[in-house]
């Protein structure tokens, strides 16, 4: 898995991570790299104020959103663990938002 951004890491990105029937966990070595806290308002060039809620802490999430750079995102999500609560097919979706479309 690797994030790469044409703008150099200069911006945050918001990341969604959702599971359709587990529990994910960021690893805490790399849990300092996002921000759970910080999804406030965003103002993107050319777009009124978009509004980037996070959710989830980062343990034992079964959706999550934060906050980080996009130099961070690869040791980040490569180092997440799942924990399936079901037998059967189980879904993981990631999302990243950058704010340019």
């Amino acid at each position: 898995f690797q994030v790469l951004d044409a703008d150099r890491n200069l911006d945050y990105v918001r990341v969604d991570v959702e599971s359709s029937s587990g529990i994910l966990t960021l690893n805490q070595e790399y849990l300092i790299q996002t921000s759970f806290a910080i999804c406030s308002n965003r103002t993107v060039s050319g777009v009124e104020d978009v509004t980037w809620n996070c959710d989830g802490t980062g343990t034992g999430d079964s959706k999550m959103t934060f906050i980080s750079r996009p130099l961070h995102l690869n040791n980040i999500l490569n180092n997440m663990t799942f924990e399936s609560l079901k037998e059967g097919e189980d879904k993981i979706v990631i999302s990243i938002f950058d704010g340019k479309g």
